[in-house]
């Protein structure tokens, strides 16, 4: 009778750890974890770096960008007046792209806040105050009613997409604006994009 006891209140005990297991939420994926799902993307011209709940990915030597509004067409024939114009105008940025993490944004409010966003108007006489990082929609922001929503979602959490080039410069020569951007559009190759939102971009004013 001893053995039989003992037995039932073992096999309870085990019952119990294996109930009060399955019930742990799930673990929101690691900076660490990240890292190195993002780290074989990049070409070897460019480093990452992790730190806060977030990565920044940079480009090791500075690209030269420019003012991509209100330029001259006919600089697309005339491409020496363009140089000129860089040369004069265009600063040497240390491009950086910043990835943060955060609990996970379900289909329903993501979508809910993004069709909030779109009735933001946007004109070319939109002020953006300067700051370090934007993302895809930030000339929306200068709205109260504005909320960044996520790029991408894994299983239980959400990755923010942003970089230090304002929405309203350009990056030069054409080259260069083409490598970060396959830097952006790889991320589509390591986690899952939300429907429905503009993507991050590293545009070139001649867009060859």
């Amino acid at each position: 009778m001893k053995k039989s006891t003992l037995l039932i209140v073992f096999l309870l005990l085990v019952g119990r750890s294996g109930c009060g297991q399955n019930a742990e939420p799930p673990v929101q994926m690691s900076e660490f974890d990240l890292a190195t799902r993002v780290r074989w993307v990049l070409p070897p011209n460019w480093t990452l770096e992790q730190h806060n709940q977030q990565l920044i990915i940079s480009r090791k030597d500075p690209v030269r960008s420019h003012g991509c509004i209100g330029l001259d067409l006919g600089w697309f024939r005339h491409r020496e007046s363009l140089y000129a114009f860089i040369d004069k105008w265009g600063t040497d940025v240390n491009y950086k792209i910043r990835l943060r993490l955060g609990p996970r944004v379900d289909m329903i409010q993501h979508a809910q806040l993004t069709e909030s966003n779109s009735k933001i108007l946007v004109t070319k006489g939109t002020i953006l105050p300067q700051r370090e990082f934007y993302e895809s929609e930030a000339l929306h922001s200068y709205d109260p009613s504005y909320r960044q929503v996520p790029d991408y979602y894994d299983k239980d959490s959400s990755v923010y997409v942003e970089s230090n080039l304002h929405p309203w410069d350009c990056i030069f020569p054409d080259a260069v604006a083409r490598e970060c951007q396959s830097v952006l559009s790889g991320l589509d190759l390591v986690f899952s994009r939300y429907p429905g939102i503009g993507s991050l971009t590293a545009q070139s004013w001649l867009g060859e």
